[in-house]
């Protein structure tokens, strides 16, 4: 009730829309919190994670459309405080809440290629999309939340050969821009007087338009990312979807014929992270005991753009949990 008196709207059209869209809560960093604070954190986890020292690092991918400061890429930021060598590849990849995906398809296509850097590299996706939301647009302001994920990805031992199942898939659609951006800030209508006025540089979306479009975008990369793989979904353990709505999440699963039990969400507690969606979903998973070493999972996303992408991924390297660390993971915090 406390969200809809915020908002100045009935309870009963927030509680209704909140449960539309599967989210019950959804977390916002402090104000003096930046996108590569979170971002750093995400990176320092998961180096200890993979047992991988930070000078090791070849290259961190940073997934973001929340930069710091306007037009200045994070990634350098992240890499003097995670402590990487200067020598190194550090870029951001800016493509929404496709975010994630993009730099992971970049970083694997690196580390295999005779011309880049090798491995280790990371993979991170941060978002805080708090500082762009308007009460003013409830569409929004509801769903959005602030996080940060990451990956450590490197050449290993892979008994099973599950990396030659590895397949990526994305495209674009430029006509959508305006369903879902932020209008002012840019070149094209620079920041003014009348843009503030105007609430112009929080996030607008047409929800209607958004999810009619990203269900079957997605639906397409999915099915041509299984198709380059030579999977069916018998051979997928598990489909990582972006946590963007609950009705487009159930919908696509049906739409692809694919189990829901074997669908991962956590849009629940989460709320819509834009580019730490599926990283912070896999993190989860983990913790929950869901993903597991050796296995091939599918993920997809969606976002701004319009960008839309779909992977075909092993989970080879993945760690072995101990039994004090599942232990642990049951307690509640």
């Amino acid at each position: 009730d406390h969200i809809a008196d915020f908002l100045n709207k009935p309870a009963k059209a927030v509680k209704k829309l909140m449960k539309n869209v599967g989210i019950e809560s959804r977390n916002w960093t402090e104000e003096e919190y930046a996108t590569s604070d979170l971002a750093v954190e995400a990176v320092n986890r998961a180096l200890r994670m993979a047992n991988i020292r930070p000078e090791e690092v070849k290259a961190i991918w940073c997934g973001t459309m929340t930069e710091d400061y306007p037009g200045v890429p994070i990634a350098p930021s992240v890499k003097e405080r995670v402590g990487t060598p200067r020598m190194g590849v550090y870029f951001d990849i800016s493509t929404a809440c496709v975010g994630f995906l993009s730099s992971l398809y970049i970083a694997y296509n690196d580390i295999v290629s005779p011309y880049g850097q090798g491995g280790p590299q990371v993979v991170v996706g941060s978002d805080t999309l708090s500082k762009f939301l308007s009460p003013n647009k409830r569409e929004t302001f509801m769903v959005f939340g602030d996080a940060a994920g990451a990956v450590v990805i490197d050449t290993i031992s892979d008994k099973n050969s599950l990396s030659a199942k590895i397949a990526f898939q994305f495209g674009a659609d430029g006509s959508h821009v305006e369903d879902l951006y932020i209008p002012a800030g840019g070149s094209r209508i620079p920041t003014s007087e009348e843009t503030i006025r105007n609430n112009q540089h929080c996030i607008w979306m047409n929800g209607k338009m958004v999810k009619k479009y990203a269900q079957n975008d997605m639906r397409e990369c999915i099915m041509r990312a299984a198709a380059k793989a030579d999977v069916t979904f018998g051979d997928i353990m598990w489909l990582f979807p972006h946590q963007a709505n609950l009705e487009i999440i159930d919908g696509l699963a049906k739409d692809i014929g694919f189990p829901r039990e074997r669908v991962y969400k956590n849009i629940k507690h989460k709320g819509n992270t834009s580019s730490a969606s599926i990283p912070l979903a896999l993190r989860d998973a983990y913790h929950e005991g869901k993903l597991l070493p050796d296995e091939l999972i599918i993920s997809c996303s969606f976002g701004a753009g319009s960008e839309f992408g779909a992977a075909v991924l092993p989970t080879v390297g993945v760690p072995r949990r101990t039994t004090a660390e599942r232990i642990r993971d049951l307690i509640p915090h």
